[in-house]
């Protein structure tokens, strides 16, 4: 199989290009154009002959991510845009709907098609199709075990296998197939460097070239440098939640930005609904985390980071979150700088309000304990979002001296704080925690989440 001219790509890009083992795991460093790279070889062996790839990715930005280079792809090839056919349907499975897009490229003979079907990873659409898969970013996919179960059977009559991230932990399924997947696997592996060696082009915001020395003290951190450039597996046994853990709790459904208009938002009578507020002022981020309780789940409605912002703009930004309809809680971070805005907010808004002292003695341990159960039963949905998932990750359970626990992150330039979306979190979970009302349960979503379904999230 040949690329001709049409398409450009770096070496070894084409070496993952032309590979027709059965079975490829690609081990490549962000931005070295993973997604690319596969889409460009799905596309031309789509051509060969009629057939039907699944691409399966983290959620549904990421598949329609994927799918548009698909289709560019595909047009540029084919020249003939009309024979290119894109459409967006839905895939079911039992209760759930999923958003499906698919390609359909004319092959070599005439009048066959081959399709080409993006769906968010999830164990029923894994199990939905005989086809090629092309499990994308499989490293953060939350239910990877059980996806890798459920699809594995769809491959069985001899279709193809391609398996493609950058290292997250080792808490996974990528992990074990990289690891310990033997011989039968053909490993692409390319970190920064070699990358950079085979033609891989870094520039600055202005155009000018960079270097990987340029972005390694930029990000400053050590350890997501190993993982996220280096493509090392970074040993997870100080992480207090894991990649696997956090990737679990994650939906494209959980929401960075409030939105006045969606359902969450007009729903009558309102959600319960929970705030977390973690304050900083110069070094680290403010951050004011807004959750509604469906079911016996906060979903996630609003991550609003505040960075270097005057005490009055922080303080009108978390009083609107207070105003809203619903909100049964807030807890707020009143260590050092926080006390005013906490005891301001208390003032204003009555029992309501709960300051939180992190300088006491076991807080900061109840708290981290709290959000540790609520990831581990499920009972908390967050935004795929790489910073929150980072961050997340890198709180440790450290053991003191005196032999007392301390939970805490370590320190880097980077912009991402200091732990504050963890804080942030654990503080709207125990805000459902402590909360003095009584929450009335929907217990048919209950058992729908039991089951492993994602309902009633509005």
């Amino acid at each position: 199989m040949s690329t001709g001219r049409l398409i450009d790509l770096l070496p070894y890009q084409k070496r993952l290009v032309e590979d027709r083992h059965r079975f490829i795991v690609v081990k490549w460093c962000r931005q070295a154009g993973k997604s690319f790279g596969v889409a460009v070889k799905v596309v031309l062996e789509s051509i060969e002959k009629p057939t039907t790839w699944v691409v399966l990715s983290r959620g549904e930005r990421q598949s329609r991510e994927i799918m548009a280079k698909v289709a560019t792809i595909a047009r540029g090839v084919c020249k003939a845009a009309e024979l290119v056919s894109e459409s967006e349907g839905v895939f079911k499975a039992d209760d759930a709907e999923y958003k499906q897009l698919e390609v359909r490229v004319p092959t070599m003979i005439d009048g066959q098609f081959s399709r080409i079907i993006g769906l968010p990873a999830n164990p029923d659409t894994a199990r939905g199709y005989s086809a090629n898969v092309v499990l994308d970013e499989f490293g953060i996919h939350a239910l990877s075990r059980e996806i890798w179960t459920a699809l594995f059977g769809c491959i069985t009559r001899g279709y193809r296998l391609i398996v493609l991230s950058t290292p997250k932990g080792r808490q996974n399924k990528y992990y074990d197939i990289w690891e310990h997947g033997g011989p039968t696997w053909s490993r692409h592996a390319t970190n920064i460097h070699e990358a950079i060696a085979e033609g891989l082009v870094l520039r600055n915001e202005d155009g000018s070239l960079a270097t990987a020395e340029d972005l390694r003290q930029a990000l400053g951190d050590d350890e997501a440098w190993a993982q996220e450039y280096l493509c090392e597996f970074v040993d997870e046994a100080s992480a207090f939640l894991t990649y696997d853990l956090i990737g679990e709790c994650e939906s494209d459904l959980a929401s960075m930005e409030w939105d006045s208009t969606a359902d969450y938002a007009l729903h009558v009578p309102p959600p319960a609904r929970f705030v977390g507020f973690d304050v900083a002022r110069r070094r680290d981020l403010s951050i004011i985390w807004t959750c509604d309780l469906v079911g016996d789940v906060l979903w996630t409605r609003e991550v609003l980071r505040l960075e270097k912002t005057k005490f009055r703009i922080q303080r009108e930004r978390l009083y609107a979150a207070i105003e809203r309809p619903g909100v049964r809680r807030v807890c707020i971070d009143e260590t050092g700088i926080g006390m005013q805005i906490a005891e301001e907010a208390r003032d204003k808004y009555g029992s309501k309000v709960e300051p939180v002292n992190f300088g006491m003695s076991g807080v900061k341990e109840e708290l981290a304990v709290v959000l540790k159960e609520a990831f581990e039963d499920k009972l908390v949905r967050i935004p795929s979002d790489k910073e929150i998932r980072d961050e997340l990750h890198k709180v440790q359970k450290l053991t003191t001296a005196a032999g007392n626990h301390r939970y805490d992150a370590e320190r880097t330039d980077s912009k991402a704080g200091h732990a504050d979306h963890f804080w942030a979190l654990a503080l709207c979970v125990h805000g459902r925690k402590a909360s003095p009302h009584p929450i009335r349960f929907d217990y048919t979503q209950v058992q729908a989440r039991r089951f492993g379904q994602q309902r009633g999230c509005w």
